[in-house]
């Protein structure tokens, strides 16, 4: 059995979901910022072109939710992430999802483990990780929980639940459509760049490593 380590926005579906959930947050009456969509394109410019500061991103999407309790934001979470993962999944997501349907599968994402976890919940896989957002007797802070789920942090967070299990893995695959994840690229035994952005793409090129085009 295999173990298999998936990115989520990009990878296995074909759109930043957490792009997505930051547009509809427009749509849930919240108190957001004057300027915010202005600051999410440059946020979304400053990822493409590989210098996006991590945390001062979580900090911007988890400012509209602090104050509110889980159980406000329950609904609108799992009715944004059914909506999005029709919109979004398409002929990769169910041939990826399908060559693995035997192996052991993480959803290993750098977007709010409540937006991962609810995908992973529609997509039937069974583990996830993701960004933590901090809460309070079950209110949001605004703050995360931990480092964020981004980079070298998911190789040592799969590292440390790899630790807890039983199962022996004969081979581990990655998929990813970002130069952010090389380092989780890097640690699987068959790694495979998902639409790669130009970076990634040029490394895979170069050592040979499977590309998927959607």
């Amino acid at each position: 059995m295999s173990l298999v380590l998936f990115d989520l926005d990009d990878t296995l579906l074909s759109a930043d979901t957490e792009r997505a959930w930051a547009e509809h947050m427009l749509t849930l009456s919240l108190d957001i910022e004057e300027g915010f969509l202005d600051k999410l394109d440059l946020y979304t410019h400053q990822y493409r072109k590989g210098e996006l500061d991590i945390n001062v991103y979580t900090s911007f999407l988890l400012k509209p939710i602090t104050g509110l309790h889980k159980d406000e934001l329950k609904k609108p979470i799992e009715e944004f992430c059914k909506e999005t993962y029709i919109k979004y999944e398409d002929k990769v997501t169910r041939s990826l999802l399908d060559d693995h349907v035997q192996d052991t599968c993480l959803l290993v994402s750098g977007t709010l483990s409540f937006l991962v976890e609810e995908m992973s919940s529609i997509m039937q896989l069974e583990h996830s990780f993701g960004t933590e957002a901090e809460l309070v007797k079950g209110v949001f802070t605004g703050k995360r929980t931990g480092a964020p789920n981004f980079s070298e942090q998911k190789v040592l967070n799969v590292k440390r639940w790899l630790s807890s299990q039983q199962d022996q893995f004969d081979q581990i695959y990655a998929y990813s459509d970002s130069i952010y994840d090389l380092p989780m690229l890097e640690f699987a035994d068959n790694p495979v760049a998902v639409c790669p952005d130009q970076r990634l793409r040029n490394i895979a090129l170069e050592r040979n490593w499977k590309i998927i085009d959607r």
